[in-house]
């Protein structure tokens, strides 16, 4: 019963964490290309031509973003104005560094926005004329900020599905338990019930093996009680344990379906019925013993 609650508690965790996993997913992609998005509009306002043809002449008037954002002129690839679109007017010292980087691509046209979690710029550059550069300084941290509140919330809302799950997968089992249970108890109380009068049989028939003649009826009588006690046991053990390991070991298979014919051959004498059987001397099979004797008497008896 524990596996199949664990089953059960497995499956609804998987799924309601793979819903979870998906709706996070794309609230942050839809984040993430929402704001993409921004630079690109911001691109192409500075330039007047969406990214990746940035081949009008810029405007170079000054005007105010939302957003950090520079114009570089250039002239044979030398600096030869910035301005900076801030209420300010302040300039990073540290877009010099990243202006180089960009006139070393010496790309006829290019636009870059490079990924929004970790690089600090992107920008549209068009050869000795000029760079539009983004500061991306802002989207960083807010793109990294949504990035740990999902990983927070996910973390939270795990650990409530786990709470839930493990409840809901008991509630799910709990008929199945009781039913398991009664099953135990009614193979426990039938076992104990069959026990004693079998007990008697199998005394009475041993008292009987050095009064009488007749004791191959009674072998019979004591070999079939002995069967039926050690079904018994397994009803028993079945009871107490969910799983039986059987233990198999080399038989001799035909000695023994030859003994069970033998032990029948009084049902087989009173039904009138002639059995003619041919058993291969010596078959070995790695097997259960009680498991083969109980096959054997199946199989006779239909």
């Amino acid at each position: 019963m524990k596996k199949l609650r664990n089953k059960i508690f497995g499956l609804i965790f998987i799924i309601l964490s793979s819903c979870l996993l998906i709706i996070l997913s794309f609230f942050m992609i839809w984040e993430y290309q929402r704001n993409y998005n921004d630079i690109k509009k911001n691109l192409f306002r500075m330039n007047k031509k969406p990214i990746g043809n940035l081949s009008m002449p810029i405007d170079k008037e000054r005007r105010f973003m939302d957003t950090t954002i520079y114009t570089i002129l250039l002239k044979e690839n030398k600096i030869t104005d910035i301005i900076s679109h801030t209420v300010d007017g302040s300039v990073d010292s540290s877009i010099y560094k990243e202006i180089e980087k960009i006139i070393k691509t010496n790309d006829k046209s290019k636009a870059y926005i490079g990924n929004l979690f970790y690089e600090k710029y992107s920008y549209g550059y068009i050869v000795n004329s000029y760079i539009t550069l983004i500061d991306n300084t802002e989207v960083n941290n807010r793109l990294l900020g949504y990035l740990k509140q999902v990983i927070i919330i996910f973390i939270l809302i795990e650990i409530l599905f786990f709470i839930v799950t493990s409840k809901l997968s008991t509630w799910v089992t709990k008929p199945v338990v009781e039913s398991f249970i009664k099953q135990k108890q009614f193979i426990a109380d039938a076992s104990h019930e069959l026990k004693t009068p079998l007990s008697v049989i199998m005394a009475s028939a041993e008292a009987l093996e050095n009064d009488t003649k007749n004791k191959k009826w009674l072998k019979n009588i004591q070999i079939e009680a002995d069967k039926m006690n050690k079904l018994i046991k397994e009803l028993l053990d079945l009871a107490k344990l969910d799983n039986i390991k059987k233990q198999y070991t080399n038989n001799n298979i035909s000695k023994i379906i030859e003994k069970e014919i033998l032990t029948l051959e009084s049902l087989i004498y009173e039904k009138n019925i002639q059995l003619k059987y041919e058993i291969e001397p010596n078959i070995e099979l790695t097997s259960s013993q009680d498991e083969i004797k109980q096959l054997m008497t199946i199989l006779l008896d239909n």
